[in-house]
């Protein structure tokens, strides 16, 4: 009967469903195996480590102190009274601004989320309103953005003397290949915090571990 067909198709159904989340799993399983392959074993479920707040928040850290090694070491000036942009005040933004602005650099930021704006003012930095604003006139840029923001016209207000640093996630936030044909300064910097500080990092990602473990 049709019910009788009706009701076998719903049992394919679930089982094609059923089958396709436990293949999903096993996928989210691989990966984390591959990326934290000292986790295998552990009766953990499936964490996505470096999406956890905590994590994200703390590894901030180490990372602005990273965007400071690399300014000292691919400037010939110093911090002290220089001249340094901020794309993005997420995380990295706020916490690169407050200790390049410990070390007396003035500081400027853009971001397109008003709240965002507001924490920029209410910290006493510089907003920019416009990257085409002011931007020739930066030491050091430093992009947080994970989407294409120094694009080939925002370059022609770049001056090549300017160290462009990007610390954001693949594919980055600038036109390399245009950056690298025309002579710009510029750093692609990634997984700063296990270059810098790989026992701090560990520590931190062990705290996310234990919070998983049964």
């Amino acid at each position: 009967s049709s019910e009788n067909l009706m009701e076998k198709n719903n049992e394919n159904e679930n089982e094609d469903n059923n089958s396709h989340k436990n293949k999903n799993t096993k996928k989210d399983e691989d990966k984390n195996d591959a990326n934290y392959p000292y986790l295998k074993g552990l009766n953990i479920g499936n964490p996505d480590i470096l999406k956890e707040k905590d994590f994200i928040i703390n590894n901030a850290i180490p990372t602005a102190e990273g965007i400071i090694k690399c300014i000292i070491e691919n400037t010939d000036i110093t911090i002290d009274n220089s001249n340094i942009l901020i794309i993005g005040f997420g995380n990295i933004g706020k916490k690169a601004s407050e200790l390049l602005s410990k070390l007396n650099a003035n500081i400027y930021c853009y971001d397109i989320n008003k709240h965002e704006v507001a924490n920029i003012e209410s910290r006493g930095y510089n907003v920019l309103n416009s990257l085409n604003n002011y931007i020739e006139n930066m030491d050091v840029i430093v992009n947080t953005v994970p989407a294409l923001v120094i694009n080939k016209d925002l370059f022609k207000f770049i001056n090549k003397e300017t160290l462009i640093i990007d610390v954001a996630s693949k594919p980055g936030g600038i036109d390399f290949v245009f950056a690298k044909e025309n002579g710009f300064k510029v750093i692609q910097y990634l997984g700063i915090p296990g270059k810098v500080a790989p026992k701090t990092s560990a520590k931190y990602m062990m705290n996310i571990i234990e919070k998983y473990i049964i």
